[in-house]
């Protein structure tokens, strides 16, 4: 009984520590494999195959993984993090169309972070390179919020 006890306590230890050893949310997955969250589900078309995915925004990259049973790493798309200048932001929306006209889904993503402003990141995929960043495509930190009322006549009140 007490060697059954001991290989049960011992089982459990390596399962906790196995669970917590993949806290890094840098690494592939590390945060979605412990939290359980993931952020968009999509369809990736690469060469005429439709592939369903879905997405983790990590700290540093957006990472697609298979959406089946296995939750593989699909691919990566690399953050831009030095023109997104903070960390501190959420995912917004995802958009795997095909942009670039060769039959495989490019990539976007809007993000909006704190201070209620937007960014817009563009990849676009390419066969043995994956997705490449297009800094002329996207735009960082555009703000939603608006300092002063519009300058229209027809809304003030008229006697």
């Amino acid at each position: 009984m007490k060697k059954r006890l001991a290989l049960l306590l011992a089982a459990l230890l390596c399962l906790s520590l196995t669970a917590c050893g993949n806290q890094d949310g840098d690494k592939a997955g590390g945060d979605w494999r412990t939290t359980g969250v993931v952020d968009a589900y999509g369809t990736v078309a690469r060469d005429g195959e439709e592939i369903d995915v879905c997405a983790c925004l990590g700290p540093k990259a957006l990472y697609f993984y298979y959406n089946n049973e296995k939750h593989e790493l699909f691919d990566t798309a690399v953050l831009p993090t030095d023109e997104l200048g903070d960390e501190d932001w959420q995912f917004g929306e995802m958009s795997l169309s095909d942009f670039s006209g060769d039959y495989n889904s490019d990539l976007r993503l809007t993000i909006f972070h704190e201070d209620m402003s937007e960014s817009y990141i563009v990849w676009e995929w390419e066969k043995n390179a994956g997705y490449l960043y297009r800094p002329s495509d996207s735009y960082f930190r555009e703000s939603r919020v608006v300092d002063e009322p519009p300058a229209d006549d027809s809304l003030t009140e008229q006697t």
